[in-house]
């Protein structure tokens, strides 16, 4: 009779094992952006975190729209920053952190200041 029971208790929980579904980890497409605010001269370099978490850096740019490439796979809460450095020249720039493209977080960098950053988890 044990062996019975045994049994059925070990087939009963393997098939309610196999029933329980994970919910996957929400993921995240991001993108990056930066824009002049008039057509003074500035040149500047931009440093972003990946969906590894690490930071990355590319410039100096100094277009009038900068855009990173889609970053795919940030999992749901994942930290995400956008800082610029100014190398040379007094513009004022709008920094976006996008998330599915639309905007997640944005901030305005003045016009005389050599650092600024915008940060969020997503």
């Amino acid at each position: 009779m044990i062996r019975i029971l045994y049994s059925l208790f070990i087939i009963i929980l393997v098939f309610c094992t196999g029933c329980m579904q994970f919910e996957p980890v929400k993921t995240w497409k991001v993108n990056y952006r930066v824009y002049k605010l008039s057509n003074d001269s500035i040149s500047y370099r931009v440093n972003f975190t990946t969906q590894s978490g690490a930071t990355k850096s590319v410039g100096p740019i100094s277009d009038f729209k900068w855009e990173s490439e889609d970053l795919n796979n940030f999992e749901d809460g994942a930290y995400v920053m956008l800082e610029v450095e100014k190398i040379w020249g007094d513009e004022g720039l709008r920094l976006q952190i996008l998330r599915e493209d639309a905007v997640h977080e944005e901030g305005f960098k003045p016009k005389y200041d050599t650092y600024y950053q915008i940060e969020s988890n997503l």
